[in-house]
């Protein structure tokens, strides 16, 4: 994220969940997806509400991914991706799918054609049986579609506390500052690991590590993405549950439980 005055704040790259149901269950899945023992879908009007605020107190977002879990599963995809037409300041938005569902709403298809949108297809092999088809979308319909090939994951490993001391959290912390802000539930992450083991309740909520956008004073908006996500630059509570290393191991893709 690149950050000017306080009027002036651009996002480089913003991740929105909306739902954590999956049709897989990947052993290794970064952000902790198969955890989830009762997973559920975002209300729209609070993913709608939570997004509008967000713009407000903001210049641009250049990349919008849309992703769950499976973004497939999701009722009102179709809604989301209609408000993120409308909206000048989102600059291209991207559906990341597992290539495992063919949409067959054809509301949701025709929201799609559009040059702003592209649909994200990542190749898990067999598993993502309709990716061929998904794929085909681009000469049926016009819609962008790209099959990412995909040949590894990084290892994140496990998340539990490891403990580490402030300097190594820090250490930690620049290691890996990928800055993949995300939005989920009306609430905005520096590290979507951070949020879904918020959100589990296996990793302590502190205040200063997310802002809510729906319960926080909107004149304060502004201000807490500075502080909390440029000002400090100090290691969050996620560190401590992640492994990242200059030589992070490399894992086959989503191996399943």
């Amino acid at each position: 994220m690149s950050f000017q005055p306080l009027d002036k704040i651009n996002i480089e790259y913003l991740e929105l969940v909306v739902t954590t149901k999956c049709t897989l269950k990947c052993k290794d899945c970064a952000n902790l997806i198969p955890l989830y023992k009762n997973p559920y879908s975002i209300e729209f009007n609070v993913i709608k509400e939570s997004l509008l605020i967000l713009l407000e107190n903001v210049e641009s977002i250049e990349k919008f991914r849309i992703l769950g879990g499976e973004p497939f599963l999701y009722d009102d995809l179709d809604k989301v991706i209609n408000l993120t037409l409308k909206e000048d300041k989102i600059k291209k938005v991207e559906i990341v799918t597992n290539g495992t569902i063919y949409p067959k709403n054809m509301k949701l298809i025709e929201t799609m054609i559009n040059e702003k949108i592209k649909v994200v297809i990542s190749d898990y092999g067999d598993l993502s049986k309709n990716k061929d088809k998904l794929l085909q979308m681009k000469k049926k319909y016009g819609i962008n579609a790209e099959l990412l090939k995909i040949d590894h994951w990084l290892d994140y490993s496990k998340i539990h506390c490891r403990n580490r001391s402030e300097s190594d959290l820090q250490q930690q912390y620049t290691r890996c500052n990928h800055q993949c802000m995300s939005l989920f539930n009306g609430v905005l992450y520096e590290c979507p690991r951070c949020g879904h083991g918020m959100d589990l309740g296996i990793i302590e909520k502190k205040e200063n590590e997310y802002i809510n956008l729906l319960d926080d004073n909107a004149d304060n908006i502004g201000e807490k993405l500075i502080k909390t996500f440029s000002g400090n630059k100090k290691f969050i509570s996620a560190c401590n549950y992640c492994d990242v290393e200059r030589n992070i191991k490399k894992i086959p893709v989503a191996l399943q439980l």
